[in-house]
């Protein structure tokens, strides 16, 4: 399917220097979820199948087994509830395992909840409340840039992505000396 989801080369260059490993949307009806090549890489799935879509029981294979049922009670409140679906739980594909921080947004047509977008993001520890923030923040970066078919937005937007990612390297790197 061609509508957007996996495009914008800066964009993702930017995502991924801030922490994003994959941009995804849950398309309900179909039954099927859209994966960039980060996000199909990251749960071993054949980025051109990602890229058509694949059923949700797809990815939860590359999902630990421990971490499996919080992130489908909360993907089931999210659909049920329309609010915004997050969950952190490790990943195994391709001989490593990450953890990882899900967030995505609704879209509601008519009072019912008909898709989700949404990013994932390596989890830096299991408490730091700053990724938390910046992760809020690029959400709504990366959903107002899906929703826009600005360039002047989007440039802005993989601008301030790239910011971030910096600050983000900068941080990693003064905790590695012990002055952050």
């Amino acid at each position: 399917m061609k509508d957007g989801v996996g495009i914008g080369l800066n964009l993702h260059d930017a995502l991924l220097g801030a922490g994003v490993v994959g941009l995804w949307e849950f398309r309900i009806d179909l039954g099927l979820v859209l994966c960039d090549k980060a996000m199909s890489r990251l749960y071993g799935i054949d980025p051109a199948d990602g890229a058509e879509g694949v059923p949700p029981d797809k990815l939860r294979e590359s999902i630990e087994a421990a971490d499996l049922p919080n992130a489908v009670a909360s993907l089931t409140h999210a659909i049920q509830s329309g609010s915004e679906y997050r969950a952190k739980y490790r990943v195994t594909a391709n001989g490593r395992t990450v953890w990882v921080r899900a967030h995505a947004k609704p879209r509601m047509v008519a009072g019912r909840t008909v898709s989700l977008s949404g990013i994932n993001l390596l989890a830096a520890s299991e408490d730091d409340h700053a990724h938390d923030k910046i992760v809020g923040c690029m959400f709504e970066v990366v959903s107002l840039c899906r929703q826009i078919d600005d360039d002047v937005s989007v440039y802005f937007a993989e601008m301030l992505l790239q910011h971030v990612g910096e600050l983000a390297a900068i941080r990693q790197m003064g905790r590695a000396r012990g002055t952050a």
